[in-house]
């Protein structure tokens, strides 16, 4: 059993089946912040036990930055610890649960500006975050900073080539595009 981050209250929304063949499931949960705001976390669920995580403010949900504008609530550690904590939920209920993280780039819509892709200001967060709550002795931690992604492999996942077989599918599931 995983301790709780100090993060905010959740609930679980809604969940889908997804008929793919990698692909296979989509829950969505929703918390308030204390300044009221209300964030969607997706948590996409697929072949090989793997799960990314991916959350953004409601009120930009229609919007194709969603994912890199940052609020300036300066709430950013609470909300990442929420996330956390529903992985480390899951992870009590599917003990060989690995996860994904892919670090969006900040977008400034005044300036139209976008952060490097490489090694970025949320990189650098949840980087410090994961290696603090997901234990080198249980999991095997894979970075590419180049992408400002992170892998995390459950050691308790016994499929064979688990890492490569993760980074195949995802290859196949995602073309690479500019923003």
């Amino acid at each position: 059993m995983h301790k709780p981050l100090l993060g905010y209250e959740y609930r679980k929304a809604s969940g889908r089946k997804i008929p793919e063949a990698f692909h296979l499931e989509e829950q969505i949960f929703t918390f308030r912040t204390l300044k009221d705001r209300r964030y969607i976390v997706q948590l996409e669920t697929y072949k090989y036990d793997i799960f990314i995580i991916k959350f953004y403010l409601k009120k930009h949900g229609s919007w194709k930055w969603k994912y890199n504008i940052r609020t300036n609530d300066h709430e950013a550690i609470r909300v990442i610890n929420t996330c956390l904590n529903i992985c480390l939920d899951l992870l009590n209920k599917q003990p060989t649960a690995s996860f994904g993280f892919l670090a969006s780039r900040t977008y400034n819509p005044n300036t139209k500006k976008l952060e490097d892709e490489a090694v970025n200001a949320r990189y650098r967060v949840y980087i410090g975050k994961l290696l603090n709550y997901f234990s080198p002795q249980n999991f095997l931690h894979e970075e590419n900073p180049e992408k400002s992604s992170y892998l995390i492999l459950n050691r308790r996942n016994r499929t064979p080539k688990l890492k490569e077989k993760i980074e195949e599918m995802f290859k196949d599931l995602y073309v690479t595009t500019e923003l």
